[in-house]
């Protein structure tokens, strides 16, 4: 972690998930020869380093702990999806559902000519669930999350969450003097980004509780 703040400064260091079954997932993570440490009842998987081995996650580090109900703090109901750009989605996805025990006949294809990229969603569990992490395969390397890529190779990009009330957001971040950008484009107009100078860092989208079941595979499931 230290190695990568002195490289790249803030930012979105890893992401975690949780489990049911911590100890169950450990031993399926060893059995496909995927390393990682035990650290303080959590595992972590470091990210594959480039021209490393490919039994590790694509340029994502992960903490794996369990799971445990808690109450929701403040506007944000769910953090519900991390963005991990990768040199070839299709091979990122096949690793990530053997390592985690995915389902990939439920994840969802996406494409975005505006914002440069193809890839998946990997949904963990739809539809009672919407949290998933985007695999992006850059197409346009003059855009955004392609200069990203550029710099970076294959790393965690962004995070995304819903609330139940986006204006009350922006009204938050209006009296901060945070940056962001409000988003017309359908199928999103209820949503912000949220720019990294004002999270340390990190770009962070947000929306409109259920409103990503859009663009998700399951659109009856974005009503109000």
């Amino acid at each position: 972690m230290g190695t990568h703040l002195e490289r790249w400064g803030e930012g979105i260091v890893g992401v975690g998930f949780s489990t049911a079954d911590l100890s169950a997932l450990g031993r399926r993570l060893s059995e496909r020869g995927i390393s990682y440490s035990d650290e303080g009842g959590r595992l972590f998987i470091p990210a594959r380093p480039a021209g490393g081995a490919s039994d590790q996650t694509p340029g994502m580090n992960i903490v794996l702990s369990p799971d445990e109900a808690r109450s929701p703090v403040g506007l944000i109901t769910w953090l519900y999806e991390v963005t991990n750009i990768v040199d070839d989605h299709q091979r990122a996805a096949a690793f990530y559902a053997g390592a985690f025990g995915l389902d990939a006949d439920r994840f969802s294809p996406i494409a975005s000519e505006q914002y440069g990229y193809t890839g998946q969603l990997l949904l963990f569990n739809p539809p009672q669930q919407l949290d998933r992490i985007e695999l992006t395969q850059i197409t346009e390397p003059s855009l955004a999350m392609g200069r990203f890529f550029s710099r970076r190779g294959q790393s965690i990009y962004m995070c995304y969450v819903e609330t139940d009330d986006v204006a009350a957001v922006q009204g938050r971040l209006k009296e901060r003097g945070a940056r962001y950008t409000g988003r017309s484009d359908d199928p999103n107009p209820e949503g912000l980004f949220i720019h990294p100078s004002a999270l340390h860092g990190m770009l962070m989208g947000v929306s409109r509780t259920n409103l990503a079941w859009t663009w998700s595979g399951r659109p009856e499931l974005a009503r109000r």
